[in-house]
Parts: C-alpha cells; structure tokens; sequence
C-alpha cells in the first residue's frame, strides 16, 4: 500500500438501531418496525417518570435496567451464538444446505442467548399484567360484562404486542426459537418476581421491611384513581 492510500478503516454497525429485513414483504417491514420497541420504551418510561413523579414508573424502570443486565451477565456467561453467525454457520455438517447469502448478511455484534428484546419484553408484559390485575382499580362503566370485556382486551393487546416481538426476532433470523422462548420466559420470571418485591408485598403487608420503604397510595386496592362524578 502507498502512501497516498488512505489506511482501511475498522467499522462497526450501530446495533441499537441496526435491523436488516426482507424489503420485499411487508410483513418483515412491519416486524421489523415493531423490534424496535423496546428502544421507543426507555423515552416513555423516562416522560411517564418526569411528568407523573410517581415511584411506580421508575421502579418498574429500574426493573427493566435491572433485567437487560441480567441478559447481558447471561449472554458472556453462556456464550451461544446466534443463529446466521459465520461460526455457527460453519459448525453445521456438510449435508445441510447454507444460503451463500447468509455469509452476507451482518447481523451484528454479540451472543444470542438469550435473546434480549424477548426478555425485555417478557419483563414488560408480566409487569404490567400483575399491576392491573393486583393492584390497579379502573373506573367500573356501570356494567360487568363491560368491564371483563376491557380487561380482556387490555391483557391481550398486551400479552400480543410482546409475543409479536419476540417473534420479529425470529422470523429476522436474530435469534433462534430456544433462544427466544428463553429470553421471553426469563424475563416474565424476572418481571413476575421483581413486582412482588417492590410493589404487591409491600401493599399486601405493610408491617414487613418492604411495606416500611416509601410507596405511592395511589394504587392502593379498594382506591378509584379516578374521583366519582
């Protein structure tokens, strides 16, 4: 190499928003939109914190740091690599067919297992299920049948939206199926068990050491957040 020729370059991809799709089918445009939403969750939970200042959204914010550093302990633990990596493309015996294409395609940097936007997402949806089913108190509409009716629907959409993105990891080819199964069942394990600790128990017995740390009284059972007309 000349002097004149400028020195190669060492680059690397932004992983935060780095996500490859087919651009022929918009069902891989859509899922590939909808991975993106455990990044759009940080600025929500960070305007729900500020605006409202109650301790409920930054506990559960914290929780969600807490558990995507559990996934990161996890992953260089472990150390399996994702499913299109060069390294597990040439372990595979010589009978099985790889697409040349796959040597192409640059996923990113980092370990597969488990998948990160999977147990984000398993954290966020067993979160939540268990505030609005223990804690939280909507404003009845006068009718019963109304009120299952709502409560279905939330708990589905919820449950939906997470289940759809932990899909998009596997139809993208970031993540096999163990990988994200994994990720989604870790994280509703660690969702499940951090909101016992920081907010049913404490309500539940106020006498333990948890009940004595500060909480809000907003959500406290039998309390309407919405004041009756």
């Amino acid at each position: 190499m000349s002097r004149d020729e400028p020195a190669a370059e060492s680059r690397a991809a932004l992983d935060l928003t780095y996500v490859l799709y087919n651009d022929s089918s918009i069902l891989s445009h859509a899922l590939a939109l909808l991975t993106l939403t455990p990044i759009l969750l940080n600025p929500a939970y960070a305007a729900l914190s500020v605006w409202t200042r109650e301790l409920l959204f930054f506990e559960m914010w914290a929780g969600q740091m807490l558990c995507e550093c559990t996934n990161y302990v996890l992953k260089h633990i472990i150390q399996e690599e994702r499913p299109n990596s060069v390294s597990t493309l040439l372990l595979k015996p010589p009978s099985v067919a790889i697409d040349p294409r796959a040597f192409t395609e640059d996923l990113g940097d980092g370990y597969g297992f488990p998948s990160s936007h999977s147990q984000w997402m398993g954290y966020f949806a067993s979160f939540l299920i268990l505030h609005f089913s223990l804690q939280h108190r909507f404003v009845s509409t006068g009718f019963r049948v109304l009120d299952y009716v709502r409560d279905i629907l939330l708990y589905t959409f919820i449950i939906t939206c997470a289940g759809a993105v932990a899909f998009s990891r596997y139809y993208l080819s970031y993540h096999s199926i163990p990988q994200v199964l994994w990720g989604f069942t870790i994280g509703v394990i660690f969702g499940s068990a951090y909101y016992m600790l920081v907010e049913y128990v404490p309500r539940r017995w106020p006498g333990s050491f948890l009940g004595k740390l500060p909480h809000d009284a907003a959500d406290e059972p039998g309390v309407d957040l919405v004041p009756p007309t």
